[in-house]
């Protein structure tokens, strides 16, 4: 099916975006963070390369479970403290900023996806994944919103 064979190579584009992004020159709490989110995608990769060889017609998608997809709370909390850490770094925020808006754009896709299938199932299947890409997007952009608030408190008032 060629929607899931687009998700994959997405997914897997994302990945190598991640990877170069550990490469160039990022402090060690946003390169902690960058490696959870490799982890993360690469679950949801072999999760895609085992939905390409369904038959909507004759059998069912692989579940979709979101703890290995979006990570567990503890993890997110620990990440939260590392941010802070960051203070008022430029490079980090805008880091944030890009994997906020990768995720939400290959979120869109599953969603359009989805809309566009005419298996049942398939759009149920795509749907889950759009659900897993927005809260992954909802926990890279609380991460985004802790540096942003540095850098406003440096300047001297909030943004809202």
């Amino acid at each position: 099916m060629l929607a899931l064979d687009t998700a994959l190579s997405v997914e897997i584009s994302i990945r190598k975006q991640l990877e170069c992004m550990i490469k160039s020159d990022v402090n060690s709490e946003i390169a902690d963070i960058l490696h959870y989110l490799i982890k993360l995608n690469s679950e949801l990769e072999l999760i895609l390369a085992d939905a390409k060889k369904v038959d909507p017609n004759t059998s069912s998608y692989p579940n979709v479970d979101i703890a290995p997809l979006v990570g567990n709370d503890e993890d997110w909390r620990r990440y939260n403290e590392l941010v802070e850490k960051v203070g008022t770094n430029y490079n980090s925020l805008v880091i944030l900023w890009s994997l906020e808006a990768m995720i939400e754009k290959s979120a869109q896709f599953y969603q359009q996806a989805s809309q566009n299938s005419a298996y049942s199932s398939t759009k149920m299947f795509l749907s889950s994944l759009y659900q897993v890409k927005t809260m992954k997007r909802r926990k890279i952009s609380a991460l985004s919103r802790i540096v942003n608030n540095n850098i406003w408190s440096v300047i001297g008032f909030s943004p809202f």
